[in-house]
């Protein structure tokens, strides 16, 4: 990764970082809450990231849902997420 990637990929982080309000799992759905407006920049980003097993996504002003087959593809992506919020 040159110097260019590694501040771009930081910036999109922190950008992440600031959009999202919370997030929720329920069974095998993951619930972004993002600033208003900012779901669609949020949803792009994990479209970038590569999250695995996402069956579907939907997107509005400021909630991102994304749906998995099963609870613990949404566990491990709700895992993914945390790590992103919290490191």
């Amino acid at each position: 990764e040159t110097a260019t990637e590694q501040t771009i990929s930081s910036k999109y982080v922190n950008i992440f970082k600031e959009s999202v309000l919370s997030f929720r799992l329920m069974n095998n759905v993951l619930m972004i809450k993002t600033i208003k407006g900012l779901a669609s920049a949020v949803n792009s980003f994990i479209d970038k990231i590569g999250i695995e097993d996402i069956i579907g996504s939907v997107y509005g002003e400021d909630t991102v849902t994304l749906y998995f087959e099963d609870s613990d593809r949404s566990n491990c992506a709700g895992n993914a997420v945390s790590k992103l919020m919290y490191s």
